[in-house]
């Protein structure tokens, strides 16, 4: 018998990732639930809808004069600072309008006014409905119920005599029921009460039923203030938005208009108060400062004759003249005192008898002795011409030359002594000029500010005289700095909820909700999904069988019943068809002269299927006219012979001679001619020891003359060593991986087990794939009904269940 021809190709194990293709597949599948999910959220939706009252959104433009007068601008404008502040003053003076417009205080004076602290709800359907306006023929009145008090009860009216029921800390024996006539006083638990038609009450209410709670004024004016918006003040626009969002429109429309009305009344008093305390602020700052104007000009008369000074600016001119003159001169004469030294410095310096520099800053006297000393040298150096250096009048004229150079040093000190002399006094008279400079800005300074006191306490002096008449105007006419732009409205349509959004937000999230459920899931998963899985394999891949109706179970209780044998002669489903694949690649395998006999049936983990495909397998090859055998090595479990009701002879029996006689252990299976069993009999305490005895080789041998098919049922190979030992028997062995059962890393061990020819022949059949819509695979992995013919050369099928 030819052994498979295994390919060595490099396979990478490591665990598959799931692509966004899986991921839509696996939510396809399970499109019940995703019906499911859409109809409970979109019911939540509408229950929802049901329950929320609506929100109407309702809004006004207002139009307020930030031009008018205010404390903050007088204070600016006394100040000077007006014109600095002009292009902030409009912008900031509206935001501190927009703030007392939405202030508690404002909110609350509406609230009060309109008593919205006093609500009346009707039930309707699910929710409490609000009663207002026209919709309450009565006015309560709570007489000695404090604002800060809440308290609810039931009120009934009916031709013009009202009930009043549930109140709370009512003591009366028997009936809690308190009854009275409109326009009567009656006392309660809760202090007195008021009951009166309202102004809408145009006749006789015939029956009217309504829940009364009174909150407290602050809550219900936070309540409300939470509600509120106002904005405005964009792109220098002096327009103001205000928007309140309430359950009931009309409601909305008369809490705008009162705000408005409030904040227009509190600004009228506001600018009042205003206008009499400038002017007695105006009033106070005159006397001050017209004290003040004669006292400073009786500052500046006595600082002039104090000081003698007529004009500063003549003053400060003849100081400027003598200190510039000073300066030149002086600059003059350190210029000739440098260039003196300089020259003596020469003079003293030259031993060689050479002409001495004249120079136009030498006094006279210096300058004529060194024109005489020039003379000598002239003289001299005509001699050497005409003699030598030794000739007697040379020598005199040496001695004349000596003693004038030393004339000419001594007068030449004498003159820069002169000079420095000169220096110094020039150095004296220029600081006195500085210093007389220096010190009229001084005295000018002091006067300038005395005088400039003068000219701002007399144009403020002024500027009150006109602020004075002009406040006085102000006061004359008081008129409201708001003006209506557009009247309180909104859409008749509710802002909150949506219908529309809610229903479609149920939608989406009924869709969502699945998608990540199954998502996550499919993310999470790490078992063997389907054939992608296990096509990472090296061994030959005979084929995919799909989940069985008997299957369907958990895994515990599949696996502990009685199989049941899928596999029927008359049937074409899809069960069928599958086992037909596995078998007509069973019967490719090997080479026409020496085909497999004996096929181990392995697997990983508990529960993947081995009896299953075994039986099915078996029954597959029967049906094909082929004499099938199926042994059940499992000898601790004995799954396979229930087929034949674990009779009490069978392989144990014969592993240890007990019974030689096949034909007396051997089972046939009910409806299969050529399908027998041979069941595990006694289970043995030593299974190791019997399946590693000669008796194995020669049953085998023995069926292999009786049989074309033999199928061995062992346990798992990574539990028990029986598979292994059962190895050395085996043609091919046959690995089932069970979808959703083994863990995909340890595919690594099947790949293992086929390249070290741990197990003979390895081939691989997938078990318990999903079936969807006729084809199957688990989630994404599904291929249909289609196989190859051991390595690739497929055929499909799409018959449908006929059985």
């Amino acid at each position: 018998m030819a052994a498979t021809k295994k390919t060595k190709k490099k396979v990478e194990l490591e665990t598959l990732g799931v692509s966004i293709k899986d991921m839509l597949i696996a939510c396809l599948v399970k499109w019940p639930w995703f019906i499911l999910s859409i109809c409970v959220c979109v019911a939540i939706g509408l229950l929802f809808l049901l329950r929320t009252p609506p929100i109407y959104e309702r809004s006004t433009t207002l139009l307020i004069k930030t031009e008018a007068s205010s404390l903050s601008s007088e204070v600016q404008a006394l100040s000077g600072m007006a014109g600095l502040t002009s292009m902030f003053q409009a912008n900031n003076k509206l935001q501190d309008e927009l703030i007392t417009l939405r202030s508690p205080m404002t909110v609350e004076e509406v609230v009060s006014r309109l008593r919205l602290n006093i609500v009346y709800t009707s039930r309707q359907y699910l929710r409490d409905y609000i009663l207002y306006a026209d919709e309450i023929p009565i006015d309560i009145y709570f007489i000695d119920l404090d604002d800060n008090n809440q308290c609810r009860f039931k009120f009934k009216l009916e031709n013009n005599k009202f009930s009043i029921t549930d109140l709370p800390g009512h003591t009366d024996n028997g009936s809690n029921e308190i009854i009275g006539n409109l326009n009567d006083t009656i006392k309660t638990p809760i202090g007195r009460l008021l009951v009166k038609p309202s102004v809408y009450n145009k006749k006789k209410a015939d029956l009217f039923e309504c829940v009364v709670t009174h909150y407290p004024l602050r809550q219900m004016a936070e309540t409300f203030g939470a509600k509120l918006k106002v904005s405005g003040g964009r792109n220098g626009s002096s327009q103001v938005k205000i928007s309140i969002q309430d359950e009931r429109a009309p409601r909305g429309d008369e809490f705008l208009n009162t705000i408005i009305q409030v904040y227009s009344e509190n600004w009228v008093k506001e600018h009042n108060k205003t206008i009499k305390s400038t002017s007695d602020f105006i009033e106070q700052r005159l006397n001050i400062i017209g004290g003040d104007l004669g006292t400073v000009e009786e500052d500046i008369t006595e600082y002039m004759s104090n000081n003698l000074v007529p004009s500063f600016e003549t003053a400060a001119g003849t100081y400027f003249q003598q200190a510039t003159a000073a300066t030149t001169t002086l600059d003059n004469l350190t210029n000739q005192i440098t260039n003196i030294r300089n020259i003596r410095s020469g003079i003293a310096g030259n031993d060689s008898y050479q002409l001495l520099p004249v120079s136009p800053d030498f006094p006279s006297e210096v300058s004529a002795l060194i024109s005489s000393y020039n003379s000598k040298i002239l003289q001299r150096n005509n001699y050497i011409a005409n003699s030598s250096a030794t000739n007697p009048l040379v020598q005199d004229l040496d001695v004349e030359l000596n003693t004038l150079k030393s004339v000419i040093l001594h007068s030449i000190d004498n003159a820069i002594q002169s000079l420095t002399t000169r220096q110094m006094t020039t150095q004296i008279r220029q600081s006195n000029s500085n210093a007389k400079m220096a010190s009229n800005p001084r005295k000018q300074l002091y006067l300038q500010n005395v005088e400039r006191q003068q000219k701002v306490k007399e144009q403020i002096y002024l500027f009150l005289l006109e602020k004075r008449e002009q406040n006085e105007l102000s006061q004359a006419f008081s008129a409201y700095n708001t003006r209506l732009v557009n009247p309180p409205s909104g859409s008749g349509k509710a802002k909150f909820p949506d219908k529309q959004m809610t229903l479609l937000i149920a939608l989406v999230i009924g869709f969502l909700l699945p998608a990540v459920i199954f998502i996550i899931r499919c993310l999470l998963n790490n078992k063997v999904r389907g054939r992608k899985d296990v096509e990472v394999l090296s061994a030959p891949f005979l084929g995919e069988l799909p989940q069985s109706s008997d299957q369907t179970k958990s895994q515990k209780n599949r696996h502990s019943a009685h199989p049941t044998i899928e596999v029927k002669g008359d049937s074409k489903n899809v069960i069928n068809e599958a086992f037909r694949i596995v078998r007509t690649n069973l019967e490719f395998l090997g080479d026409e002269d020496s085909h497999p006999q004996v096929y181990t049936l392995n697997s990983l983990n508990v529960g993947s299927g081995k009896t299953y495909v075994a039986i099915n397998l078996g029954a597959s090859l029967a049906l094909n006219g082929k004499k099938v055998c199926l042994i059940d090595c499992d000898v601790r479990k004995a799954s396979l012979s229930r087929f034949v009701g674990r009779p009490k002879q069978g392989l144990s029996d014969y592993l240890r001679g007990k019974y030689t006689n096949l034909d007396t252990l051997l089972c046939s299976v009910e409806g299969f001619e050529n399908l027998y069993v041979l069941p595990v009999g006694v289970i043995p305490p030593n299974p190791v020891e019997l399946l590693h005895g000669k008796r194995l080789e020669i049953l085998i041998e023995e069926l292999r003359k009786r049989f074309d098919f033999i199928l061995l049922d062992c346990p798992p190979t990574e539990i028990v060593a029986d598979a292994q030992i059962i190895n050395r028997v085996t043609d091919v062995s046959l690995f089932v991986i069970r979808v959703g059962v083994m863990d995909r890393p340890h595919l690594s061990i099947v790949e293992q087990y086929y390249r070290d020819d741990t197990l003979k022949n390895l081939a691989v059949i997938l078990n318990g794939t999903e079936i969807i819509n006729n084809k199957y695979g688990y989630g994404a992995y599904g291929y249909g009904y289609g196989y190859g013919y051991g390595y690739g050369y497929g055929y499909g099928y799409t018959y449908m269940d006929k059985a």
